[in-house]
């Protein structure tokens, strides 16, 4: 029987090629180990497997796969620095991979690095320039603050891929960052023309729409979206709340100041029958959302002064002059409390009685004024921010 030289070319083949054939086997094993516990949510079981692959087949083009695969399970594991390393090994060993380039570009992107991430987005469009691998780049642009790179982008995506949304949808975005909030309408209402049930655009239409003013257009497209998608659906509405101003709205009245009180009405009504001495009265206010504490219990952000309204009866006094014996208010309360449980606000002020308890005040006709700002920063409704007993809000 013939024997075989290991030390000839032939030799080696033959000794080298089962071998090397019996690794790689082993190697789409473990790959297919790694999917199956990937699947089930076993990352780092995932990551050992694809592991063993690379260790088995480190020269095959199956490493490249095993380490793509790698970066995937990283990502979900929340090891993002770990993941790059994997699709940089991958892409080591094979440069023209555009989806993984998009991939770590994604990473990048996540992480606020939009320089690397518009880095590898350009070559996966130099390797494959189709409408998705451009609008990642587009989006990379956008991000970026390259606007006009982005608008070109978005507008080659949306001529590339007529029957998708995505390119709508992209210079909906754009236009909207650029405060065109009319195009931007325009082009999401496009998006959803060609997809109903891209909620994505729902959700940016509605952005837009409220800050255009249609408030009440984007609650409805909140409401509509519930059934289908209610976790964009409580984002919108939350974007609605944040944005719409708050409104403010009596409570109560609280200690002895009774609002309703018309012109004439004696200090000693109230409470205050002690001469030359001054008085702690207050009122509770109620608005529809949180509101920022530190701005409602600033007390300058209140003022308190008699109504200079022209209207039938709207004048303190009711217009008529005003006696003598008129008590004064100071024009800031005392102090502000604001309960962050029910969004109300308690305002504490003071009335002083004179010498022989003589003293008159129009309550009707006393306005108060908030003048601060809601747990977003935007300010009261104008058309609530102030209040008296008389007129109501206005």
């Amino acid at each position: 029987m013939a024997t075989v030289n290991l030390l000839t070319p032939s030799g080696l083949f033959a000794y080298t090629g089962p071998q090397t054939a019996n690794l790689e086997a082993q190697a789409t094993n473990a790959v297919n180990y790694g999917i199956s516990r990937f699947t089930d949510g076993d990352y780092e079981g995932a990551i050992r497997e694809y592991k063993r692959a690379v260790a088995l087949a480190p020269n095959s083009s199956l490493a490249v796969d095993a380490y793509n695969s790698m970066g995937q399970a990283y990502t979900q594991n929340g090891q993002n620095d770990e993941a790059i390393k994997a699709y940089q090994e991958a892409l080591r060993r094979d440069p023209n991979r555009s989806d993984i380039r998009i991939s770590l570009g994604n990473i990048h992107f996540y992480n606020s690095d939009y320089d690397a991430a518009v880095a590898q987005y350009e070559e996966a469009v130099r390797v494959d320039p189709g409408s998705a691998n451009r609008f990642s780049l587009a989006q990379g642009y956008l991000a970026q603050g390259n606007l006009t790179e982005a608008e070109f982008q978005f507008s080659r995506v949306r001529d590339m891929a007529p029957d998708e949304p995505s390119g709508h949808y992209g210079l909906g975005q754009l236009y909207a960052k650029q405060g065109d909030k009319e195009r931007a309408i325009e082009e999401f209402r496009a998006a959803i023309d060609v997809q109903w049930d891209f909620w994505d655009a729902y959700v940016e239409l509605g952005y837009a729409l409220v800050d255009t003013g249609e408030t009440a257009e984007a609650e409805g497209l909140a409401t509509y979206i519930y059934d289908f998608d209610a976790t964009k659906s409580a984002t919108l509405f939350e974007y609605i709340d944040q944005q719409k101003p708050a409104t403010m709205s009596l409570a109560l009245s609280g200690g002895s100041f009774v609002s309703t009180l018309g012109p004439g009405t004696p200090v000693s009504f109230l409470g205050n029958y002690t001469p030359d001495s001054s008085q702690t009265l207050s009122m509770v206010f109620q608005f529809d959302k949180p509101m920022n504490t530190s701005s409602v219990q600033d007390i300058t952000n209140w003022t308190i002064s008699r109504s200079t309204n022209t209207g039938l009866g709207d004048g303190y006094n009711y217009g008529l002059p005003v006696p003598e014996t008129e008590a004064t208010l100071s024009p800031h309360p005392l102090a502000v409390y604001y309960n962050p449980s029910d969004y109300t606000a308690t305002v504490y002020f003071s009335i002083n009685q004179n010498a022989d308890i003589s003293a008159t005040i129009d309550p009707s006709h006393i306005q108060f004024t908030f003048s601060g700002v809601d747990g977003y920063g935007i300010s009261v409704d104008p058309a609530t921010d102030q209040y008296a007993g008389f007129s109501g809000f206005a």
